[in-house]
């Protein structure tokens, strides 16, 4: 893939400059803007399977964005959500629910500058939406060289870092992307309110974390949710968080 001056930006981006993420003053505004993540970065996607994973991703926050209207706003569900493929996004709309309500904990709580750059919870909360969807180009290899890690992996990591922001134990090394910096510092700022609030522990960092701990065995159990990776000659590699995993070619036309 051809990246058009933007790799450095990926890899040096200042995450403390406010400008550099969307900043929706209410949540409707920031869930609608989910329609248009991942961010339009000047990408040249050159094959087939390329033009899969762009395209799925953006499926991916188009049913995200349905499931929170409904979730978050109590909106009506659209009955196609329901319906393969849609309903697989629902687990990864819950995390974005959990996600939200503890950013409504912290950002009233927080004394941190960067924290505080944000106006509201909601625009908060659409920076962390926005760092990992980026995150996602990373890891799939749309955006550099994939970390080819699978889903099993992904599920293990997420895990050791609840159970270490239940232990009051998480640390900054924790998110090895700058663009997973939004969501680390929330959850580092919950941490370290929670540590002098038990209130707050109980009342947000507790039901984050059944929350999104359910939502994650929910993603791993379930073998429609694949996830995968570009492999330096162009493949696209699925797996389902079982031992097998499949191999697509680079000459992939289902879209």
């Amino acid at each position: 893939m051809k990246l058009e001056h933007h790799t450095a930006l990926v890899e040096n981006a200042t995450l403390t400059n406010k400008l550099t993420f969307p900043a929706p003053d209410c949540l409707g505004k920031a869930i609608t803007m989910l329609c248009f993540l991942p961010p339009s970065l000047p990408l040249i996607l050159e094959t087939p399977s390329e033009r899969l994973v762009w395209d799925s991703a953006q499926k991916h926050y188009i049913s995200m964005a349905g499931w929170l209207w409904h979730l978050l706003l109590g909106e009506a569900l659209n009955p196609k959500l329901l319906e393969k493929p849609y309903i697989y996004v629902k687990p990864f709309a819950e995390v974005a629910v959990a996600t939200f309500r503890l950013t409504v904990g912290v950002h009233p709580r927080s004394g941190n500058s960067f924290i505080q750059s944000f106006k509201n919870p909601a625009s908060l909360w659409s920076a962390c939406q926005w760092g990992n969807s980026v995150k996602f180009l990373q890891d799939t290899g749309l955006v550099g060289l994939s970390p080819q890690t699978r889903k099993r992996d992904r599920h293990n990591r997420c895990t050791k870092i609840l159970s270490d922001f239940k232990k009051h134990e998480l640390k900054l090394d924790s998110f090895h992307s700058s663009q997973e910096y939004p969501t680390g510092l929330l959850l580092l700022e919950a941490q370290n309110i929670a540590i002098s609030d038990p209130t707050f522990h109980k009342e947000y960092l507790l039901p984050f974390i059944r929350s999104v701990r359910l939502q994650l065995r929910a993603i791993k159990d379930c073998k429609e949710i694949k996830m995968g990776f570009l492999l330096p000659d162009g493949t696209l590699e699925l797996t389902t968080g079982g031992k097998k995993t499949r191999k697509q070619s680079r000459n992939v036309t289902k879209t």
